[in-house]
Parts: C-alpha cells; sequence; structure tokens
C-alpha cells in the first residue's frame, strides 16, 4: 500500500468541558455541612449577621417579577403566560416573595439554595418548592457534569434528576459544586464578636472584676481557708456587684487585665462594620449610625442597591432562567423600577437624557445609553433627533435676518 493510499486515521473524540473542570471526581459531592452548625449559631447568635441577613432577605423578596416574550420591537409583558402563574403561586403553601426571602436567607447562609421542579403529566413545571442546604447531595456524572441530586430527610432518600433542580448558587472559585457565602467569609469576625461577648456577659457575672487570688497573711487553718472560700463564693455574682468583701488578714492580689486594658469595646466595633462589609450592608441600615445624617442614609440606601442587591439580583435572573424557562423567546426578569431609593437616580437620568436630546441625539439611542426602559412604540419619532429651532449660525449677517428683510424667506421659498 503506497503512503498515499494509507486509510485516514480514526476520529478521536476531544475532551468534554466537565471532563476539564476541577474537582471532578466520581463519588458523592458534599458541602461542609460540618460547619452548618456553626453557620447557623452565627445567624442566631449573632446580631450584626441577623440584622444583614434580615434586611436583604426582606428587601430583595419586595422586588416584582415579570414574564416577557421576545417580540421584533422587544420584549412584552406575559400577565396570563403560565410561568407568570406559577411565580405568583409557587405551591399552596407560599407565595413567590416569600420563595424568595427563604431562598436570599440560604444564599447567605450556606452560598447555595435549591429549588424541587414538580411537573404534572404532561410534563409541565405546576409547582416550586425549597430544599433545605444542608439535605442535598450531587452525583457527578461521567457523560455530564451533574448526573442527579440526593436529598435525604429523616431516614428516607430520593433521588432527582438535575432537570427538576433548580441550584442557586454564589460563585466559588475553590469549588465547581457548592456556593461560597458571605458569611463564611465572615465567620472569624463572627467568632471574634461572640468571644468579646462571651468575656463581656463573665465579666458582669463577676462584678466586672478580672481574675485574681485573695492572699491571707500568715498561717492559714483549714478551717480558715473553707470560711474564705465560702464567703468569697457567696459574695461573687451580678447580684452582689459592688458591694464590699469583708474578711480578716486578706488583700486581693489582681492576676489579669482589667477591662480597659483589653479595650475590646474598640475591637468589637471594627469587626461589626467587618460583617457589614461580607454582605455589602452599609452600618447605618442595621441600627449602627456613627456619624449618620439624613443624607448619607439615603446614600447607604442606594449603595445598598447598587453594590449589594442588583448584584444579586442579576445572579438569581441569569440562573432562574437557565434553570426554570424551556421555552424560546421567554424570559423572566425582575423588576425594581419602583424602588424608592432608585428613583433619584431616575431624575438624574431624565435631566441628563433633555440634554442630550437638546443636542440632537434621537431618543431610541438616548433609551438605550441611559437604560429608560422606555418602549418604542409609547412615543412617536422614536429614532428622530430634533434641533432647537431658534439657533443661528454666529457667523450668519444679521441684516440678512432684520425686520422687514424677506430675502432670506424668499431663497428658502426659492428652494422648497
Amino acid at each position: 500500500m503506497g503512503l498515499f493510499n494509507r486509510p485516514k486515521p480514526m476520529a478521536q473524540k476531544s475532551f468534554a468541558a466537565y471532563e476539564l473542570m476541577p474537582s471532578i471526581s466520581w463519588t458523592a459531592k458534599w458541602s461542609e455541612f460540618s460547619a452548618y452548625q456553626g453557620i447557623r449559631q452565627g445567624y442566631k447568635r449573632s446580631t450584626w449577621v441577623y440584622a444583614c441577613v434580615s434586611l436583604r432577605s426582606r428587601t430583595i423578596s419586595s422586588v416584582p417579577w415579570i414574564v416577557e416574550r421576545q417580540t421584533a420591537d422587544g420584549f412584552e409583558e406575559l400577565p396570563n403566560h403560565p410561568l407568570t402563574e406559577l411565580l405568583q403561586r409557587p405551591n399552596a403553601t407560599y407565595d413567590w416573595p416569600m420563595m424568595m426571602r427563604i431562598v436570599q436567607y440560604w444564599l447567605d447562609l450556606t452560598g447555595d439554595a435549591w429549588i424541587s421542579k414538580v411537573r404534572n403529566g404532561a410534563g409541565r413545571v405546576v409547582e416550586l418548592w425549597p430544599l433545605m442546604p444542608d439535605k442535598m447531595e450531587v452525583l457527578p456524572g461521567r457523560d455530564t457534569m451533574i448526573a442527579g441530586y440526593k436529598y435525604h430527610k429523616s431516614s428516607v432518600t430520593r433521588t432527582i434528576p438535575p432537570e427538576d433542580i433548580i441550584h442557586l448558587r454564589y460563585v466559588n472559585p475553590a469549588d465547581a459544586y457548592f456556593g461560597l457565602a458571605p458569611l463564611q467569609a465572615a465567620a472569624r469576625a463572627v467568632d471574634i464578636d461572640e468571644e468579646a461577648e462571651k468575656w463581656q456577659k463573665l465579666s458582669l457575672q463577676n462584678m466586672a472584676v478580672p481574675p485574681g487570688a485573695l492572699i491571707m497573711e500568715g498561717d492559714v487553718t483549714q478551717q480558715q481557708y473553707e470560711q474564705a472560700k465560702r464567703s468569697v463564693k457567696e459574695q461573687s455574682g451580678p447580684e452582689h456587684a459592688r458591694e464590699a468583701w469583708v474578711l480578716a488578714n486578706a488583700k486581693w492580689q489582681q492576676m489579669g487585665q482589667n477591662a480597659v486594658d483589653l479595650d475590646f469595646i474598640p475591637g468589637r466595633r471594627l469587626i461589626r462594620e467587618e460583617i457589614c462589609a461580607a454582605f455589602n450592608v452599609p452600618p447605618p441600615l442595621v441600627g449602627i449610625y456613627d456619624n449618620a445624617t439624613l443624607s448619607n442614609i439615603e446614600t447607604a440606601r442606594k449603595i445598598l442597591w447598587r453594590e449589594g442587591l442588583i448584584p444579586a439580583l442579576e445572579e438569581i435572573e441569569a440562573q432562574i432562567n437557565l434553570q426554570l424557562v424551556e421555552e424560546q423567546g421567554i424570559r423572566i426578569r425582575y423588576d425594581i423600577s419602583g424602588v424608592q431609593a432608585l428613583r433619584d437616580d431616575m431624575t438624574e437620568k431624565v435631566n441628563n437624557a433633555r440634554q442630550l436630546f437638546a443636542m440632537g441625539v434621537p431618543f431610541s439611542q438616548i433609551n438605550e445609553i441611559l437604560e429608560l426602559g422606555v418602549q418604542p412604540d409609547s412615543m412617536p419619532n422614536f429614532d428622530v433627533g430634533y434641533l432647537t429651532a431658534g439657533m443661528i449660525p454666529t457667523d450668519m449677517d444679521a441684516a440678512e435676518v432684520a425686520p422687514g428683510n424677506s430675502q432670506l424667506a424668499d431663497e428658502v421659498a426659492g428652494e422648497a
């Protein structure tokens, strides 16, 4: 067989993208559920974690969601679409705001939120149910990244196909399957704040007296020792705060630092700000009013939306559209047009739009640049730019337009 008559080699299949993903294994993947008890305790025991998570979930759940269909002129709202009905009432127990509130709680506390799809006999999704994150198990596949999920409840385990689960999660660069929660990033700050609070409580319970010893002069009999020990025990505790200790031939020797030396209160202030930073919540919005004014509180509300809530909503929107919408040309979108904190921004946009329009920029371009959200069919001549009729060139001879001089008008008429 000649060199040019050799059979062609068999085509070699390239690697699938999921095979190149990190942390791929053929065993069940679990999140770090050993830390979940600590996460729950952090939420229950930390005032600032509770305040931040509650504010974020309560605010995000107030945002309405709408279903739209793409048309030749843009998108139109579908108030009677099955997805609209599903968003209004995901199941018999929850409405959509409650669903979003639960989802946001779990995202902030664990990094993951899971929603199960319930289908009817025709295969259409008719109900959505939130699932506890610490009960979920991911089953990696050999031909796909995820072969399915397992949900563990007590002694019952149910295997769920991947197409029947909506997995919302924050990005975790170290894990391809589970998200990274803000609380996990702030975990050490929460621990430090909790330990400082414990120290303060114990200090108050011990009359705010640091560790020390009663030193008795001379030889002490066993009876005197027991009597002194009993007296100290009986006179300790918050109910005996500031009462004098009367013990013969004895003096108190301090063995630790007092509250002034430890100076933990400024440290706790820094810790609470660190916790707020992890959740993108400005401190004035959770009751920290140091140097706060009405003006910077309004600014704080805008920062909360711009830096904390809108990015979270965009992530949720993208993942819900990817995992819930099964019909081409349909999308689910959150609507923040009614948010009071952002209405000042709309006023600023309108002023900018007015200036651009006076410069002759068509409203269609202004609408796109400033993201005003105006529909093309809502105003005439959407794509036409206008110039002010009263403007004249600076080099024009004033005599040409003087009263009674009809030369310019005649020229214009002749051209017409």
